[in-house]
């Protein structure tokens, strides 16, 4: 990309008339427009320029836009770069078939509407900003993350200097001494002191029978090190000290620092030396003990950082998302459900709703609270994705379920589920390349509880993977086989829930996952979500004012709201729109959206409703904003709606705002 804002459009054409119109019609001062007059020279364009978007030509010389395209699938740099095939020939339903199994994700026909050519290119050249974005914040982060463990470094050093004076005192206290003779520097009788027994669990009488136990009780891996400052204080008598681990009397692993001090004669020859050991294992103890607080409290502020950048991308995306739905439900209403062009555009709803329920485990991820909550039958759940997954994992693996019955039902978000379950089960099908087992159980607890069970008979992980298994971007899988949120989104959807989750793995025995739900809450139902949908003059017309600071918003929602009968005005913020009220607009309902920049829909709707007294308000938002619920409370004519939704949702929030 060529700057913050500033993105790159590919277009291939073989006609150079063809390249100089196309670009005229796509001017814009925020998009950098690149010409190809072949499938060659537009590959040559691509391995130095990352561009949102090419426009290919299908009928070219030497290079087809076919086989232009398939190059650039197998391209790991452009295997993602969305191509729209552009043809005034190829219009048969084979061509467009070959071009989508050729990656394209759209097949347009000259002569081509200028508004709908310039709409689907904005709309990618969005979504190119948006992922500008999404890169700058994690670069970001990962500045902040470095200068967070440097600062904690540093905490870490003050929390040592401060308690050394503390641990010096302990350790004086649980010691004991004992005295070597040497002759000729050689060690001969010991004697050690009576406190021995408190460190060591041997009495003092235990060293005079065992000879070699002085060194026998030392940890193995610590042997060496013991016998060379023993030999060390014999060859060059000077003060030593040093720590090292004991094998106590009651099979307990304890901590020592042993200090050697040597005594000498006249002559400055050694004649003996003494051992002061001082037991530190608590100190030790408490040193892992803070070591494990400190990584919790990096993991906490790590978890914040991504959980704040997951809410505030989430807000964008689904406005992205809104649009796309908004445009694709309106046009289906109209299409015969058998045509070619209802199958697409059911295609792109469900392309859409897959992306909110992703954006969804997202905000779970950021520990946010559940956007929809209703009865979930678990065992229908699970049936449903193994059905799934026995069509698409090469029956390499043989998946079994063990299912209580009758489970009963949980309380949660159906689609937050069912993503992280099959999270875990495409895990468990990547644990196993050569085929194994795959088995679901699920278990109702004393108490009312759910817990469901994913084992795999997989390769398994080491206790150091599994100490880091849901740490965000951490994965052990091959560069493009996993981004490391997989576990990370299933957790926040757990405790999102107020769940548990706990894994269990040993290498080469394979893995369990444990997902333990709480006892569900008897609630008030829920209004159905696909109420009201009958044709779309069931409902009296309302005089609608739209709130959004998205220019795609108030261009797509108001088609949705016009295909239902309604009248829609737009406003750019709450400040536009208060000023159009307060100028004599009169509407039956507003709908704002809650985040946006100067006035916010937080900060608008107590001053619409104080200019308007009962006027109607749905809130909308792409994100699940913490103060929704306060604003909502004791607001009869207030209401929220989540973005993106279909027409069949916000026809249903509509028919309960509409004059009884």
């Amino acid at each position: 990309m060529t700057s913050n804002s500033r993105v790159s459009i590919l277009i291939v054409d073989d006609r150079p008339e063809n390249l100089s119109a196309m670009s005229a019609l796509l001017a814009d001062p925020d998009v950098e427009l690149v010409t190809a007059l072949s499938g060659n020279e537009a590959l040559r364009q691509t391995l130095k320029t990352d561009f949102a978007l090419v426009l290919l030509d299908v009928q070219m010389p030497e290079m087809d836009g076919f086989e232009t395209a398939e190059w650039l699938r197998s391209n790991p740099k452009t295997r993602r770069l969305p191509i729209i095939f552009v043809t005034a020939g190829m219009n048969g339903e084979q061509h467009l078939f070959k071009g989508y199994e050729a990656g394209a994700v759209d097949y347009l026909l000259k002569p081509i509407e200028p508004a709908v050519l310039r709409g689907k290119v904005k709309v990618f050249c969005d979504l190119a900003r948006q992922r500008q974005e999404i890169e700058r914040h994690e670069r970001n982060l990962e500045e902040q993350v470095r200068k967070r463990t440097a600062a904690l470094w540093e905490t870490v050093e003050a929390l040592k200097q401060s308690k050394e004076r503390y641990q010096r005192l302990l350790e004086s206290i649980i010691s004991y001494v004992y005295t070597v003779e040497v002759n000729q520097e050689t060690a001969g009788r010991t004697q050690h002191g009576p406190g021995c027994q408190a460190v060591t669990g041997y009495p003092s009488e235990a060293f005079q029978q065992q000879p070699y136990l002085w060194i026998d009780m030392v940890h193995p891996d610590d042997r060496e090190l013991v016998r060379g400052h023993a030999s060390s204080i014999l060859a060059d008598p000077a003060p030593s000290s040093f720590e090292h681990r004991i094998l106590h009397r009651d099979g307990s692993v304890r901590w020592v620092r042993s200090t050697l001090v040597p005594h000498l004669d006249s002559s400055g020859a050694l004649t003996s030396y003494d051992g002061v050991v001082l037991d530190i294992s608590e100190r030790k103890q408490a040193e892992e003990d803070r070591r494990q607080l400190e990584l919790q409290l990096f993991q906490a502020q790590r978890l914040e950082s991504l959980g704040n950048l997951a809410g505030g991308v989430a807000h964008d995306i689904n406005n992205v998302f809104a649009a796309i739905l908004g445009l694709a439900s309106v046009n289906r209403t109209d299409q015969d459900p058998q045509g070619f062009l209802a199958q697409s555009l059911d295609t792109i709803t469900t392309a859409c709703m897959r992306g909110r329920d992703v954006v969804r485990s997202l905000l779970y991820f950021a520990r946010k609270d559940m956007v929809a909550t209703g009865p979930v039958d678990l065992n229908a759940l699970i049936r449903e994705i193994v059905h799934l997954l026995e069509a698409t994992t090469l029956k390499l693996v043989q998946i079994s379920i063990d299912l209580q019955e009758p489970l009963g039902l949980l309380e949660g978000d159906e689609g937050a589920i069912s993503h992280a379950l099959m999270n875990l089960c495409l895990n468990a099908v990547d644990a196993m390349p050569g085929g194994g087992a795959l088995l679901i159980q699920t278990l109702r607890l004393p108490g009312g509880g759910l817990e469901l069970r994913v084992r795999d008979s997989g390769e398994g992980m080491s206790p150091e993977v599994l100490k880091r298994a849901i740490d965000p971007f951490f994965t052990t899988k091959p560069v493009g086989k996993g981004t490391g949120l997989g576990l990370a989104m299933v957790y926040g959807t757990m405790k999102a829930h107020g769940g548990t989750l706990a894994l269990h793995s040993e290498p080469g025995r394979g893995t369990e996952v444990v997902l333990g739900f709480p006892p569900r809450q008897t609630a008030k139902a829920a209004p159905d979500a696909l109420a009201g949908t009958g044709s779309p003059s069931a409902a009296p017309s309302l005089r609608i004012l739209l709130v959004d600071d998205d220019e795609l918003i108030r261009i797509a929602i108001p088609c949705m709201l016009e295909a239902l009968g309604h009248q829609v005005e737009t406003a750019e913020g709450g400040r536009d729109a208060l000023d159009r009220l307060g100028a004599g607009l009169e509407v039956d309902l507003v709908i704002l959206d809650m985040r946006m920049p100067g006035m916010s829909g937080t900060e608008t709707l107590p001053r619409l409703l104080a200019l308007k007294p009962g006027l109607s308000v749905l809130l909308a938002t792409g994100h699940t904003d913490q103060d929704i619920k306060p604003l909502m409370a004791g607001q009869a004519n207030v209401d929220c709606i989540q973005k993106p939704f279909t027409l069949a949702e916000i026809r249903a929030k509509l028919a309960a705002f509409a004059p009884r």
